[in-house]
């Protein structure tokens, strides 16, 4: 079953992360679950964010309009915002709470490319998760929701890894999951990746 969610990558122009992190959890956060949405994670950078940058993915089950999400998080800026729907994970909203390393990547498509997307990477999770070489596990796999006239797919991925040595390892997953990665790549236009810290809410 499908559900929606909302991307959101914000920037502090005065202040850093730390900063902006308390100013979401002071107001924002009430406001959201108010109008129905909920976080399923807030994440800091390791590399590929700005320091004053945070992302936030939100639950979004009143299925409510992107700008009424980005509209309360004070002096932020909302450099992205982004409807998403979820498609083999996650199979039902659980907030996130594994502490770790989280890689969220984005990839481009090409047309009508989403369904063997998702087949090809539920077939690799079977023996990648199961690699006793590194401990990893997909948390999020999902369509973003594009305008009409766009004539390509995009997608983003967040995967959990207890550490970056489990993230190094399984760059050389079982050839299974290899080729079932191998073959999702020759579906994609155009990727890129960013290491993440998960927040709490509170």
């Amino acid at each position: 079953m499908t559900d929606q969610y909302l991307y959101l990558h914000l920037a502090d122009p005065n202040g850093n992360s730390t900063d902006l992190a308390q100013a979401l959890r002071a107001n924002s956060l009430r406001i959201w679950s108010e109008r129905g949405a909920d976080v399923w994670g807030m994440f800091s950078g390791l590399f590929g964010l700005g320091s004053n940058e945070l992302i936030v993915i939100l639950h979004n089950a009143a299925g409510v309009a992107p700008s009424a999400l980005s509209e309360p998080v004070g002096t932020a800026q909302v450099l992205r915002a982004n409807a998403l729907r979820s498609t083999v994970r996650p199979v039902a909203f659980a907030p996130l709470v594994e502490n770790g390393l989280y890689v969220l990547r984005q990839f481009r498509l090409k047309p009508n490319s989403v369904a063997e997307t998702v087949r090809l990477s539920r077939q690799a999770w079977e023996t990648f998760e199961a690699d006793a070489g590194f401990q990893t596990r997909p948390v999020g796999l999902f369509e973003q929701t594009k305008p009409a006239e766009a004539n390509y797919d995009n997608m983003m991925l967040v995967t959990h890894y207890d550490g970056f040595e489990s993230w190094e390892r399984s760059r050389k997953p079982a050839k299974e999951a290899q080729d079932n990665f191998r073959r999702r790549h020759a579906l994609t236009t155009r990727s890129g990746a960013i290491a993440l810290r998960l927040l709490t809410a509170q």
